[in-house]
C-alpha cells in the first residue's frame, strides 16, 4: 500500500508537476506578451510624448504668429481709419477746390466782360470828347454829351496803382445818350 501510495503521489505529483509547468509556459507566454505590450506601449509613449511636444512648439509658434498678426491687424485698423479720414478729407477739399474754381471762372468771366466794358466805355468817352482829356472831379459831375447830372455806378480799388477808377451814368430814365464818364483820382 505504501507503494501504491507513493505512485499515486508520484503520478499526482507528476502530474501537478506537468501542470504547473504547463502553467509556467502559459504565464511565460502571457509575460512575453504583456513585455511586447508594454514595449509596445512605451514606443507608443515615446512617440506620443515626441507628437505632444512637436504640438506644443507649434502651437507656441502659431500663438506667437497670432499674436503678431492681431497687433499688424490693429495697425491695419488704425491706417485704415486714417486713410478714411484722409479720403474724406481728400474729397472734402476736392470739392472745396472744384467750388473754388467754378468761382473763379465766375469771377473770370464778370473781370473779362468788366474789363472788355470798360474798354467800350474808354471808347466811347473818348468818341464822344472832342479832347479826348480827362476832366478834373469837380468837373464830371454831368454828362458832357446830354449835359444831365451823373451817378456813381461802381468803384474799384487796383493794387498796382493806388487810385479808385469811378464810373459815372447817366441817371436810367434820363439816358438818351448812352454817355459814361469814367473818373480816375488817386488816394
Amino acid at each position: 500500500m505504501l507503494t501504491q501510495k507513493v505512485i499515486y503521489l508520484y503520478r499526482e505529483s507528476e502530474s501537478n508537476r506537468v501542470l504547473t509547468e504547463q502553467q509556467k509556459r502559459e504565464v511565460d507566454m502571457q509575460a512575453a506578451q504583456v513585455e511586447e505590450q508594454a514595449v509596445s506601449i512605451e514606443g507608443d509613449l515615446k512617440v506620443e510624448r515626441e507628437w505632444r511636444m512637436s504640438l506644443q512648439d507649434t502651437m507656441q509658434q502659431d500663438r506667437e504668429k497670432i499674436s503678431k498678426l492681431q497687433i499688424e491687424i490693429s495697425q491695419l485698423k488704425t491706417v485704415a481709419q486714417k486713410y478714411a479720414q484722409l479720403q474724406e478729407d481728400y474729397y472734402t477739399m476736392k470739392d472745396h477746390c472744384l467750388e473754388q474754381d467754378h468761382t473763379l471762372e465766375e469771377l473770370g468771366a464778370q473781370l473779362r466782360d468788366s474789363k472788355l466794358e470798360i474798354s467800350d466805355l474808354k471808347e466811347e468817352i473818348n468818341r464822344n470828347r472832342p479832347d479826348g482829356a480827362w476832366v478834373k472831379d469837380n468837373t464830371a459831375l454831368e454828362c458832357k454829351a446830354c449835359n444831365k447830372d451823373t451817378t456813381v455806378v461802381t468803384a474799384a480799388r487796383f493794387s498796382a496803382i493806388p487810385a479808385q477808377t469811378t464810373l459815372y451814368l447817366c441817371p436810367p430814365r434820363q439816358n438818351q445818350c448812352e454817355c459814361a464818364i469814367i473818373v480816375m483820382f488817386f488816394c
